[in-house]
């Protein structure tokens, strides 16, 4: 059972051994969903369903929604999982791989990433993009991870977020998504390769710790986002991309 005083590596493998099961009570939950789908007149449409895994015991939310008709006989389907924290609180979090390079010239490497997000989080995005307080906390998660599947990683600067240096090294990035932008700590956890002596990266852990959404962010804020995310996709394109080692893609 994953625990949050884990290291995001563990909790990586403790997840994905999950994955099997998951996907079969999907198939096994889909013909059910559909026909409640049926029956309903108000889109978009989200059906939850909490589920644990009984070897491990790790908590799940399995989600089904559509945004339309037109997608009832083919529902999108995702899920996240729910860990206490020693606080007695409460993250969501969605787990997969990125790539992910240790300094400017060695190949890319597909990296074991955890997306940890805090209730402050979804209550700031329950008050700011859904401005619905009667959404529960997961219901507004499912809404957060339904329209926001692909974050952008952006290196923050004095133009985006004032005084950012203060709250220390992890805090030097944020991710722009659809609906906004997500304040973040990221920390990267590394082995010491033996053969080569290089630090290697075995897990990144992103804490998402509060969100703004669009008609917040100030017109400066939006034109220095917009500029950070050009430079920095420039130079992953131009430098980094073509040193991708495909051998690891699986």
């Amino acid at each position: 059972m994953v625990v949050s005083t884990m290291t995001y590596y563990e909790k990586y493998e403790s997840y994905f051994k999950d994955l099997n099961k998951i996907t079969i009570k999907c198939s096994q939950l889909k013909a059910k969903v559909i026909r409640e789908l049926r029956k309903c007149n108000k889109f978009p449409y989200y059906k939850t369903i909490e589920y644990s895994v009984p070897q491990r015991g790790n908590r799940y939310i399995l989600y089904f929604w559509v945004e339309d008709k037109s997608g009832i006989s083919k529902p999108f389907f995702d899920f996240f999982s729910i860990l206490e924290t020693c606080e007695g609180r409460c993250m969501f979090v969605k787990w997969g791989c990125t790539p992910y390079s240790h300094r400017n010239g060695d190949p890319f490497v597909w990296t074991r990433k955890i997306e940890e997000y805090t209730m402050h989080f979804m209550a700031r995005y329950r008050t700011r993009y859904c401005r619905d307080e009667k959404l529960s906390l997961i219901d507004v998660a499912c809404r957060y991870f339904s329209r926001n599947s692909r974050p952008i990683l952006t290196r923050l600067n004095e133009n985006i977020m004032n005084h950012y240096l203060e709250y220390g090294n992890s805090a030097h990035n944020a991710f722009k998504v659809k609906d906004g932008l997500c304040l973040t700590r990221l920390l990267i956890e590394e082995n010491i390769n033996a053969i080569t002596g290089k630090r290697i990266a075995v897990a990144i852990g992103v804490t998402n710790v509060t969100f703004v959404d669009n008609k917040t962010l100030k017109k400066n804020q939006i034109v220095a986002l917009f500029k950070e995310n050009v430079s920095y996709m420039s130079d992953l394109f131009k430098s980094e991309l073509p040193y991708i080692d495909r051998s690891l893609y699986r």
